[in-house]
């Protein structure tokens, strides 16, 4: 699956927002499998796995970057360097005391 995320200031979000739902719709909802996009939040969408689906990631992307936002456009790969802690809150059956202290950022990248 190609993942497409992008995440800004509320005001940016909103624009891609737009971007998804109006002005591109019918080519990314085309190549697109599912579409979350949010104003106040990240938006995200699962790609088809063809280059046509490649090309409209990375259109969005660039068009996400266009407005200052963070965006990504990847594979899904399987996460192998798994956190001791969350390791530990698969463990208790997500121990609520825990799950509030592993609610912060983390990506595969900052594990290494």
């Amino acid at each position: 699956m190609i993942i497409f995320y992008a995440i800004g200031e509320r005001e940016r979000a909103k624009e891609l927002v737009r971007i998804i739902t109006k002005t591109r719709w019918k080519t990314i909802s085309k190549h697109a499998i599912k579409i979350a996009s949010s104003s106040i939040g990240p938006s995200v969408v699962i790609f088809k796995p063809t280059m046509a689906g490649l090309a409209v990631a990375l259109w969005l992307k660039q068009k996400a970057e266009e407005l200052g936002m963070v965006a990504l456009v990847g594979w899904f790969t399987e996460i192998t360097n798994i956190p001791p802690d969350v390791e530990e809150a698969v463990k208790t059956d997500l121990n609520k005391l825990l799950m509030k202290q592993l609610d912060v950022p983390w990506s595969p990248e900052l594990s290494h």
